[in-house]
């Protein structure tokens, strides 16, 4: 065959994978052996293609008997073939009969959230065995999820985080700190909701500078906090 018609059709075929939306499912689950408790994330591609460098994120928080929550955060980036299924994120916890397990999963390509799950898991005291509530029953504010890749990433998180504690401040909805690369040798820092970006800045090592996109970024959660309570007001939920 004419090595111009492999080439275009190359092309043709890595334009189209390239278009075609990824598609992962993704289900956390658990198994009991002893007095821990494993857990763990199924993720299945289900795309016609290979998949790389996918972040996967589970955010972990046990609630123990003083009712205080534990956090454990388990992250890596994995590349799965074409319509295969992986069990990522394995990890072992100690179980109590008091306490209880909220478990979040997240897997993203570059920036953008394209599988999640939660689970919570605490004691049937019934059939003294562990059961699962459904993701519409779980409820829980002040959750702040971070992805950050160098030292200024985590020091902004760390800023953040500590003046949202200072404030008291607990918003009932999923908050997501992203780092990514830029041109050069920085990096942009994105706060989401959701999957949406509700302020973005390109970092550079100043505290000062630092501090302020933290207080920045609080104000827009603020504002977005106070939209949402009007919408719901607006139509009387």
């Amino acid at each position: 065959m004419n090595k111009k018609i492999v080439f275009i059709i190359f092309l043709i075929s890595h334009l189209f994978y390239s278009q075609e939306e990824k598609k992962l499912k993704s289900e956390i689950d658990y198994n009991i052996k002893g007095k821990s408790v494993e857990i763990f994330t199924i993720l299945e591609n289900q795309s016609n293609f290979y998949i790389e460098d996918v972040s996967v994120q589970m955010l972990i928080l046990k609630k123990v008997a003083s009712k205080k929550y534990e956090k454990q955060n388990v992250s890596e980036r994995i590349s799965i073939p074409a319509h295969n299924k992986m069990k990522v994120l394995q990890t072992y916890l100690n179980f109590e009969a008091k306490d209880e397990i909220k478990v979040f999963f997240f897997g993203r390509v570059e920036s953008k959230l394209i599988a999640k799950d939660s689970l919570t898991i605490r004691l049937n005291p019934n059939q003294n065995n562990l059961e699962p509530i459904k993701e519409t029953e779980i409820e829980i504010k002040g959750i702040v999820v971070e992805e950050v890749r160098t030292k200024l990433g985590k020091d902004f998180y760390d800023v953040f985080y500590g003046q949202m504690m200072s404030k008291n401040l607990k918003y009932p909805f999923m908050i997501y700190v992203y780092e990514k690369p830029s041109f050069g040798r920085g990096s942009v820092v994105e706060v989401k909701i959701e999957d949406r970006i509700i302020y973005r800045f390109q970092t550079k090592p100043d505290v000062e500078f630092i501090n302020q996109q933290a207080k920045n970024a609080i104000r827009r959660l603020e504002r977005e906090s106070k939209n949402r309570k009007n919408w719901k007001k607006i139509r009387g939920i």
